[in-house]
């Protein structure tokens, strides 16, 4: 039967900032070095389709796991709430999914013709393993792990050190930031934003679940959209 650990804030004090916040962002950096090996050893080819999305969700998922298994059960409840939603938080969530889509969306797409920068690699659906990394990892994995590593361990690590406003801001910038590579400035734009919902959501409801789930509907609508399945209602 295993004990319980020292509180999260305990945990939290044993690494220092820095160090934590490398625990959050090691899937991102390690993604930049595989495909900076990768693509140096093949000229800039892809050697399968969705390569850094399928490396980042593997790392990532790889984090957790590892996170999982190291904490105690005491740090995991209070890092990583997972309990079934209120129907307010419902609410919120489902309010939630359709600022991001609706606001921020055309936000990100309005400061990227602002500034002239480009979107990012263009998703498609052109081969079946493609198709399927992008699904499993942008409806399946990417809402639990993005969460878990950034309403989870980095909105705690800055909230147990600074405010509340600067843990949600902070938490908010770094999930923005691992979008540059997938999104571009569009993509980093929409989800900083997003990213201050889904903070607020966090504080407010001291749980992951809705959190998760509007990460995860927000993410199934573009899958659709890129699918050809629904129709693109951010104007572009």
């Amino acid at each position: 039967m295993e004990c319980d650990g020292p509180s999260t804030e305990d945990l939290l004090s044993q690494l220092n900032l820095w160090q934590w916040l490398g625990v959050v962002l090691s899937p991102f950096l390690l993604t930049v070095l595989v495909l900076t090996v990768v693509f140096t050893a093949t000229g800039g080819t892809s050697p399968i389709p969705q390569l850094s999305t399928g490396i980042y969700s593997l790392l990532s998922v790889f984090v957790v796991v590892l996170l999982l298994r190291r904490l105690s059960m005491t740090a995991r409840t209070e890092l990583f709430p997972i309990r079934p939603p209120t129907r307010v938080e419902m609410a919120v969530t489902v309010a939630a999914a359709l600022v991001t889509i609706l606001v921020f969306d055309p936000v990100a797409t309005l400061v990227t013709n602002i500034f002239g920068s480009g979107n990012g690699t263009v998703d498609s659906f052109d081969s079946s393993l493609g198709a399927a990394i992008f699904i499993i990892s942008s409806v399946v994995i990417a809402p639990v792990v993005e969460e878990f590593l950034f309403r989870g361990v980095a909105l705690n690590t800055l909230r147990s050190r600074y405010s509340v406003a600067i843990a949600i801001v902070g938490s908010s910038i770094l999930f923005g930031g691992i979008h540059l590579l997938s999104g571009g400035l569009s993509g980093v734009t929409s989800a900083t934003l997003s990213g201050l919902v889904y903070a607020g959501m966090r504080i407010k409801f001291e749980n992951l679940t809705g959190v998760i789930i509007a990460h995860t509907l927000n993410n199934l609508y573009w899958v659709l959209v890129i699918g050809g399945i629904v129709p693109n209602v951010v104007p572009g």
